[in-house]
């Protein structure tokens, strides 16, 4: 896999794979992760196709999926704290 372009959208870091002729856009924040794949002639196949597929709609879109993301990590992991809590005091020696 080659890197063929990174930048930038606010807090979103774009980068653009090449692999076996089939491009990745990966978008990252806050350590979370997005990835649309594109097959051969799918109208992605260079750094400045990729520019253009990422316009104003698809990146809002993506930033409500990294908050709906990051909403569920956050749930799960309080969740996982107080089945902590609650099991905390179960053993008896």
């Amino acid at each position: 896999m080659r890197i063929i372009g990174e930048f930038d959208n606010g807090e979103t870091k774009i980068t653009v794979f090449v692999m076996n002729e089939k491009v990745s856009i990966k978008f990252e924040r806050d350590r979370l992760e997005i990835i649309h794949k594109f097959r051969d002639g799918a109208g992605v196949q260079n750094e400045s196709d990729a520019r253009e597929y990422c316009d104003d709609v698809l990146m809002s879109e993506v930033e409500k999926c990294f908050d709906l993301m990051s909403t569920a990590r956050m749930g799960s992991l309080v969740r996982k704290s107080r089945a902590e809590k609650e099991n905390e005091w179960d053993e008896i020696v």
